[in-house]
């Protein structure tokens, strides 16, 4: 049997040592001495048994640390077994060491390579950080779409009431500067709320396919005023790069935010940003590492980087970076980089941001290339209706607030409203007015339902006149729903909070059917 154990050790993959205990004079372990090991043993150590057997562990290895000597003589004087895990920097390597008494004065000690499952754990680990992380975001989105949707609302009522007075105010009327001051502000917050609902991934957007390369270096030359004046910035765009569909408007925010924050991060001197624009054919891997992994799949994508020599972001800040309204700045709102990530995912693409303190940063915009331009609007679309300088208006909406101002707004544009606040009355005042009714304006809820199901109902039911959206976000993307809006006869989508003058713009397309979405 004892053949069989020897035999048995000799071939297991583990390494394997028999040692034993010398002690001191106050009877504690100071040093061992190696009685037996096996071929893995010795592949560990890269050391053969003839050169080990019989000779004392700090004679072999004399920068041991004591805790090794006195943990394992532990065991031999009071058998006592353990089991511990130690990170050697040879190899970078985990090892499991499981140690008992088979004789008192006595320890044997098995090793175990265990860094596949200390991978695993980290994998794990970090996929479950990832996924907290981006259900974290997703529910801040909707936090922030929500407040945004309903802030916009109340912005329209704002908007809408203070230009109307103040355009039926002479311009020398006492106190008409705070009408303006009203409408300015107003017209601020709208801004943020634009941030918001960009990062919510609801932020109104127009899709073309365009050259990205031409798109950046006009944009880079436009910027490079106004970074710090020490700052050098370069440029790479690779040739031959295919076109992609985005909205234009929305890459300029993010490279103007990036770039930005890319400046104020750099050294008073010597500082560098490269703004560099490829294609990648990204892994699995490569993709799960991104914000948006989870909706990301590997394959072909436009890489828009910008990178810095700047100060680096610290691990904790990083965990928090792409949050709506958290910021390290004194003067910041912390939407720039949500708003960057809301863009992205409205894009279906992904943001990747690797960074290294004192070393700088490099934040990635991943852009699919397999995305087809949407068709052009420029196609035959529903027969154009009635010339709109004056005319009926049915106003569809059960939001009081935009009701009110929406009514007041186009009675200031000379048309006549009448005012439904859901689908039957809707219908009952098209079916009384019928020759009256010359276009619809509709909100995009209205009584729990969509504008666009609403709007389909109405079609359905014979009502034909030509409509304008209002919307306090874009939860169906004009770009992705153009065919079926040209097909209800849509010839226009405004934005909440919208001003007379786009409300006139919109009205105005029906006669000519020119459509702006």
């Amino acid at each position: 049997s004892e053949e069989r154990y020897r035999q048995l050790i000799e071939h297991i993959p583990d390494a394997f040592c028999l040692q034993e205990t010398g002690v001191d004079e106050q009877g504690k372990p100071c040093d061992n001495r190696i009685l037996a090991v096996n071929p893995a043993f010795e592949r560990l150590m890269g050391m053969s048994r003839q050169d080990m057997v019989g000779r004392r562990v700090r004679e072999l290895f004399p920068s041991i640390e004591d805790y090794w000597v006195t943990t394992f003589g532990q065991v031999a004087l009071s058998g006592m077994s353990t089991v511990l895990e130690d990170f050697s920097d040879v190899g970078e390597r985990w090892y499991r060491i499981s140690a008992y008494c088979p004789r008192r004065g006595q320890f044997a000690a098995f090793i175990s390579d265990v860094t596949e499952e200390h991978r695993q754990a980290e994998a794990r680990r970090q996929l479950d950080q990832q996924i907290q992380q981006t259900q974290r975001l997703e529910s801040l989105g909707l936090l922030a779409g929500g407040v945004a949707h309903d802030f916009n609302n109340i912005l329209m009522a704002i908007v809408g009431h203070a230009e109307l007075l103040s355009n039926r105010l002479p311009a020398e009327t006492p106190g008409r500067e705070h009408l303006e001051h009203i409408y300015n502000a107003a017209q601020r917050a709208a801004e943020l709320c634009k941030q918001m609902l960009a990062y919510a991934g609801k932020s109104s957007h127009i899709k073309e396919a365009i050259d990205l390369g031409a798109l950046v270096r006009e944009m880079v030359g436009f910027i490079t005023t106004a970074i710090k004046s020490q700052a050098r910035l370069e440029l790479a765009i690779d040739d031959d790069l295919p076109t992609v569909n985005v909205d234009p408007s929305q890459i300029r925010q993010v490279l103007m935010n990036l770039i930005m924050n890319a400046s104020d991060a750099l050294p008073d001197s010597n500082g560098l940003i490269k703004v560099s624009l490829s294609r990648n054919d990204c892994s699995a891997a490569y993709v799960a590492s991104t914000e948006l992994h989870g909706d990301l799949e590997p394959g072909a994508y436009l890489c828009l980087a910008v990178s810095d020599n700047g100060c680096g972001i610290d691990p904790e800040v990083r965990k928090r970076i792409f949050e709506p309204f958290y910021t390290t700045k004194s003067q910041g709102r912390g939407l720039g980089l949500a708003a960057i990530l809301g863009i992205a995912r409205a894009h279906s693409g992904g943001m990747r941001l690797s960074s290294e303190v004192g070393r700088g940063s490099t934040f990635e915009l991943l852009l699919p290339l397999e995305q087809q331009p949407s068709p052009s609007m420029g196609e035959h679309g529903p027969a154009a209706g009635p010339s709109l300088h004056s005319g009926g208006v049915l106003l569809i909406n059960t939001e009081a607030d935009f009701g009110q101002v929406g009514e007041a707004m186009l009675r200031s544009l000379g048309y006549q409203v009448m005012l439904a606040s859901d689908l039957p009355q809707a219908l009952q005042l098209y079916q009384q007015q019928r020759s009256n009714i010359d276009a619809l304006v509709v909100g995009r809820c209205v009584d729990g339902v969509a504008g666009i199901t609403l709007l389909q109902d109405l079609r359905e039911q014979g009502v034909a006149s030509p409509c304008v959206l209002v919307s306090a976000d874009d939860e169906e993307d004009a770009d992705d729903m153009a065919p079926l809006l040209r097909q209800l006869g849509v010839v226009a989508v405004l934005p909440k909070p919208c001003t007379v003058l786009e409300l006139r713009a919109a009205m105005r397309r029906i006669s000519g059917d020119q459509r702006s979405f």
